[in-house]
């Protein structure tokens, strides 16, 4: 078979993948993942913090900036995977 593109459809991104924070399952408030996104949730006025600044990141910082309060952003530093909290 000969191709000129490839494209992969196997699903690994919509597999959620929590970071290994130190207490998130503890976490009081609302955790939304963005493979899982709770539409039903209202962050209107809210305080919000996104981890990651990949490709869904880029796209879903500006959104959400324009309805909450307060919007905080980390981004991984040094190696893949170091984010800084």
């Amino acid at each position: 078979m000969h191709a000129r593109f490839m494209l992969t459809a196997t699903g690994f991104l919509s597999q959620p993948k929590m970071p290994d924070i130190p207490g998130i399952d503890s976490f009081a408030g609302k955790v939304v993942h963005t493979a899982k996104w709770d539409s039903d949730y209202d962050l209107h006025g809210k305080r919000a913090a996104i981890i990651g600044t990949g490709a869904t990141g880029v796209q879903l910082i500006p959104e959400v900036a324009k309805i909450v309060d307060d919007l905080t952003v980390y981004q991984a530093h040094g190696h893949l995977g170091d984010a800084q909290v």
